[in-house]
């Protein structure tokens, strides 16, 4: 298994699928079904500077197949990120107090964090070490850019919380917007991670 930066030519279905399976409802939520978000995933893929593109990603590949990915930047490139990433998506279907409960489940990075968007691992490759792996590499990533520390946001009732919390993450904040329950879509915690600095 080995560890790749994402390629503008690289995408593959794989990838739309990886990241659909860490927070379906959301998305179906958002993209009302996985084959308009794995249309949009591909489209965004090969772009620069957005959200799920690939400038930000790194995959792990065994036997040429896209078993895991990580997707990170820096806290200060979060807000034009997304901002990116609305442009190429277009206007939503949903409205706009729907859009700002989905947005308020969601803590903004705090300054000289580096923010892990995505980090999905394929049920074959799970128990193998490569979801700490890929936090070892986003954690690589960040302290050759200074930062201080790792964040994410996770489902409260994500099977993978304890993971996190086994890798060191503490919870920082918790949101929820009672107004999505009916899609179940309930709370989400925001996670901190301090980055540990190599000894020289």
């Amino acid at each position: 298994m080995k560890l790749i930066a994402g390629q503008p030519e690289n995408f593959s279905p794989e990838i739309s699928d990886l990241i659909w399976s860490e927070d379906p409802e959301f998305l179906e939520l958002e993209f009302q079904s996985f084959e308009n978000w794995d249309a949009v995933c591909a489209t965004e893929w090969p772009t620069t500077g957005s959200g799920n593109c690939h400038d930000a990603t790194t995959l792990a590949i065994e036997n040429g197949t896209v078993c895991g990915l990580i997707n990170a930047f820096s806290w200060d490139e979060v807000e034009s990120r997304f901002e990116k990433t609305e442009a190429l998506r277009g206007p939503s279907h949903l409205d706009d107090e729907t859009i700002a409960q989905m947005d308020s489940l969601f803590v903004s990075p705090a300054q000289n964090s580096f923010f892990v968007l995505d980090i999905s691992v394929a049920p074959s490759t799970q128990n193998t070490g490569l979801g700490a792996k890929l936090i070892a590499h986003a954690e690589t990533l960040a302290r050759a850019k200074n930062h201080s520390s790792l964040c994410l946001d996770v489902r409260e009732t994500n099977p993978a919380l304890g993971f996190y919390q086994y890798l060191g993450f503490t919870i920082s904040a918790r949101s929820e917007a009672p107004e999505l329950a009916a899609h179940n879509i309930k709370a989400y915690l925001h996670m901190t991670r301090p980055i540990t600095q190599k000894r020289r």
